[in-house]
């Protein structure tokens, strides 16, 4: 009878205890039902104790179908949060494998891998911490068909994954009073670090070193003979890219390489900014106070953590020392944060057109007697600076370009330019030793690292009987279609710009007026130097620190 007070209640009718209790039920205003086997108006008939199983039943389904109800919003709200987790959790997952399937795709073709921002690896140059990934764990002579070393790339999504995993972590400490990781004992933590927002390194580069006057310029316009534009697909469709083929006069179809803009010569500033980070680099190692206190914290996060550290994490180790004592060396110049910089500029001035363009420059000034100079170079120092250079962006292609001979009489033109421009003294001995050496530190250097580095000889590039099978070899190094034509002879040559009779009839000149002059100081006991030869141009206004 409880369940049929329920069911009444339920449906809006009075129901009291006096009801329930007393000479039977009532419904209505108080209007006894009618019992079995009575009349009265209205009164419908019954068979013999019908009304209160009836009712019973009533209630009873009534109660069920309430209880029913009940469980199915209970089960489709936990449906509905279950759904909603599931969604999100399905999302994470779908990231996290984007993210995985991106890095294994790089490692395994870095042509498809996106560039990082960060560098793949600190790199040691003076000895004091070692590269991985190098060239040589490659195995010699191995060539890579696509952009890269799958041993950098995998470091470089690690890194990607570790600096993510950071930045989650601070987050879930939150600004305020969320809960902190303590990893050091001067008292900041992760959420310390800070993300910079920093440039789209290129993915790829090109950088030419060459002798002089042995067909750089040339080399760089083959590379360049092409371009890829931006154009409209449709009405309504997104932009999207298309090769532009670059129509090149008595050489139709020539020129197809994607996407390339290799520059010229910088009067060896990246020399400069090589010696800029391997100074930073030494003059962090002075500082005891702030590497020790970050050992810990370059352990369990990461070197990007410490080289991103905010001012209250730096200031706090600062603090705790600057007390007991002087601390003329104290800075958190990390390597990591300079190789960043570094790259930076390279990004800003060269690789700004986007990462998909392969930037690049040629400079001849990285040779032994100029940027390296004898007694006080090596080739350590020459190595140190290519793997720096190396770094600069995503991937890059080193191409070491010279005459086939390091002699005197086949390099005679470059000889005699530096010495008409007043780049060196008139030292012929001092040029082959020097122009021998840069030679070997070329030859040796592609042989160790033919992975990301060719020797490119100017005769061949103009030789008709090999120069095809070097363009095929070119594009083949630079990942390009071996089979897309071009050219190394689009330029005018010198002779041809400046008239060749012309400059025949200088270069004569200038040689018997020099040889008479030095047959005149011979006798005298002088040496012939260049500001003293009344034969020879004025010498360049140049100033100390140019190369």
């Amino acid at each position: 009878m409880a369940a049929a007070a329920d069911s009444r209640q339920a449906a809006g009718a009075p129901c009291t205890s006096s009801n329930i209790k007393g000479g039977g039920p009532t419904f209505d205003q108080g209007k006894p039902l009618q019992q079995a086997g009575t009349s009265g108006a209205g009164a419908q008939p019954h068979g013999e104790g019908a009304v209160l199983p009836t009712l019973e039943a009533l209630a009873a389904a009534a109660a069920s179908a309430r209880a029913a109800a009940s469980a199915a919003f209970s089960k489709y709200a936990a449906a509905a949060a279950a759904a909603t987790a599931a969604a999100e959790a399905a999302a994470a997952a779908e990231d996290a494998a984007a993210q995985a399937e991106d890095a294994l795709a790089a490692a395994r073709d870095p042509a498809l891998a996106t560039p990082q921002a960060q560098p793949p690896a600190l790199l040691q140059l003076s000895g004091s911490r070692s590269e991985s990934g190098s060239g040589t764990e490659a195995g010699a002579g191995r060539k890579l068909a696509g952009w890269g070393d799958p041993t950098i790339l995998a470091q470089q999504a690690q890194l990607q994954a570790d600096a993510l995993a950071q930045v989650g972590a601070a987050a879930e400490g939150g600004g305020g009073g969320g809960r902190r990781r303590d990893v050091s004992s001067s008292g900041w933590s992760l959420d310390t670090l800070v993300v910079a927002q920093e440039a789209s390194v290129a993915k790829k580069c090109v950088v030419v070193l060459g002798t002089g006057r042995s067909g750089s310029t040339s080399l760089v316009d083959a590379m360049n003979q092409v371009s890829m534009l931006l154009a409209s697909a449709s009405a309504s469709g997104p932009l999207a890219r298309q090769r532009t083929r670059i129509a090149v006069p008595g050489s139709p179809g020539a020129g197809l390489i994607p996407n390339y803009f290799i520059r010229g010569e910088q009067e060896g500033a990246f020399y400069y900014l090589y010696l800029t980070w391997r100074l930073l680099d030494i003059s962090y190692s002075h500082s005891h106070d702030f590497i020790d206190s970050v050992k810990r914290m370059e352990k369990e996060q990461g070197e990007r953590a410490v080289g991103h550290m905010d001012l209250k994490g730096v200031k706090s180790i600062y603090e705790r020392f600057a007390v007991q004592k002087k601390l003329p060396w104290f800075n958190d110049m990390h390597p990591y944060r300079n190789l960043e910089a570094a790259r930076n500029f390279y990004t800003t001035t060269y690789g700004y057109h986007g990462p998909d363009v392969v930037s690049g420059f040629k400079e001849v000034r990285f040779v032994r007697g100029r940027a390296f100079q004898p007694g006080a170079s090596s080739y350590r120092d020459f190595e140190g600076f290519i793997r720096f250079m190396r770094h600069m962006c995503g991937n890059v292609r080193v191409l070491f370009n010279s005459r086939r001979s390091a002699s005197l009489d086949d390099n005679w033109k470059l000889e005699a330019m530096l010495t008409r421009n007043g780049v060196r003294k008139v030292d012929k001995q001092a040029f082959q030793e020097d122009m021998q050496i840069t030679h070997e530190w070329y030859d040796k250097y592609a042989k160790e690292n033919p992975e990301h580095s060719m020797r490119v000889i100017m005769e061949d590039m103009f030789d008709p009987k090999v120069n095809e099978t070097l363009a095929r070899e070119l594009l083949s190094f630079l990942g390009e279609d071996p089979a897309t034509p071009i050219k190394f002879d689009r330029m005018p040559t010198w002779h041809e710009t400046k008239g060749q009779a012309a400059v025949i009839a200088e270069v004569r000149a200038r040689e018997r007026a020099e040889e008479m002059q030095a047959k005149i100081l011979k006798e005298q006991g002088e040496q012939l130097e260049v500001e003293k030869s009344p034969w020879t141009r004025k010498r360049k206004s140049r100033e100390p620190w140019q190369i």
